[in-house]
């Protein structure tokens, strides 16, 4: 079998072997089980013979499909064409995305701002600009985050000098209700993989669209997701895969060694590839001034469990030169990540 671009195949036992650089979004085959019959995959139009997509598995550099002949008993109602104009078109299509991302930061910074708008705004930004609408609404959640440490943080220095709190109590009140809606959010983005808006994100947009003289040209605040006029065009489940471990591959160098060495083996995990060295650097300085301002304070509770982090974050950065390397902090990770383990 002849391949195109950069794909390479084989022919083994009468299945056809296809490496891909690039996910194609073929659907791999539905097994026959005690509540669903059995589905074909993907119908592939392939040097003037018909295929089923039988498994896909997402590999460290790539793609790896498995193809038989097109079996009688099934029907062909959609196909694909797999020939030299096709592979050459998505993979223009792919490196062009591949370019809007790698130069788009100051479009995945800007998610700070983005990801307060409502989840339709959120899927329409993200087509045009190559971000994921997940990422943007977990960066929105800093703010609040920031919000509430700066009101605890003036608190306790009030305490320690004891003298009247600065924080006025209705900023007590909006700062809890903020953090509490991050957490809904943060929740929702982990584990639903799609953007949430906040309730003054979503006012603000609301006003914003109502009195703009463009609003045709604007994405709308109150399109349902699965409405034809979403601009969101819904990946495939080998693209929503690798999407979902490249969000999360941060928080997944948390885990232990043996977590991680299983989503190598199962998806292709690779810790050096998501910041794992970044993080533990990130941790460390946080944990230090967390050390430094305990001390200040004369908090003993919380400088040991400072100091206890950032040494094991220390441990860690010699630790990762050798291989992955687990983390205390794993277990706040471990709730979200539970269905790829």
């Amino acid at each position: 079998m002849q391949s195109y671009g950069t794909d390479r195949s084989r022919e083994i036992a009468g299945k056809v072997i296809l490496q891909s650089r690039i996910p194609k979004g073929w659907t791999p085959r539905t097994p026959k089980s005690l509540t669903q019959a059995e589905y074909p995959g993907t119908a592939v139009f392939w040097d003037d013979e018909y295929f089923e997509v039988v498994s896909a598995d997402v590999m460290p550099n790539g793609v790896r499909y498995t193809l038989e002949p097109w079996r009688d008993d099934h029907t062909i109602r959609v196909f694909e064409h797999y020939n030299e104009e096709t592979e050459a078109r998505r993979v223009e299509d792919w490196e062009r995305a591949q370019r809007q991302r790698r130069y788009s930061v100051l479009a995945r910074l800007s998610g700070i701002i983005l990801g307060q708008f409502p989840a339709p705004v959120q899927n329409r930004l993200a087509n045009e600009l190559g971000t994921f609408p997940m990422r943007m609404t977990l960066v929105s959640c800093i703010p609040s985050i920031v919000l509430l440490g700066v009101c605890i943080w003036l608190k306790a220095d009030a305490m320690l000098r004891q003298t009247a709190s600065p924080v006025p109590t209705m900023l007590w009140i909006l700062a809890v209700l903020l953090i509490g809606e991050s957490g809904v959010r943060f929740h929702v983005a982990m584990l639903q993989n799609r953007g949430m808006g906040t309730f003054f994100g979503t006012i603000a947009y609301v006003v914003f669209w109502l009195l703009s003289g463009r609003r045709a040209s604007l994405p709308s605040p109150f399109t349902e997701p699965g409405d034809s006029a979403t601009f969101m065009i819904p990946p495939t489940d080998d693209v929503a895969l690798q999407d979902a471990i490249t969000v999360r591959g941060p928080f997944m160098t948390l885990l232990s060694a043996d977590e991680q060495r299983q989503l190598e083996k199962k998806y292709g995990f690779n810790y050096r590839e998501h910041s794992a060295f970044s993080l533990t650097w990130s941790l460390l300085v946080v944990f230090l001034i967390g050390v430094v301002s305990s001390l200040m304070r004369e908090a003993f509770f919380s400088f040991i469990t400072a100091l206890i982090l950032a040494v094991e974050q220390i441990i860690r950065l010699f630790a990762l030169r050798r291989g992955p390397t687990g983390s205390m902090l794993g277990f706040l990770v471990r709730p979200f990540v539970r269905k790829l383990l």
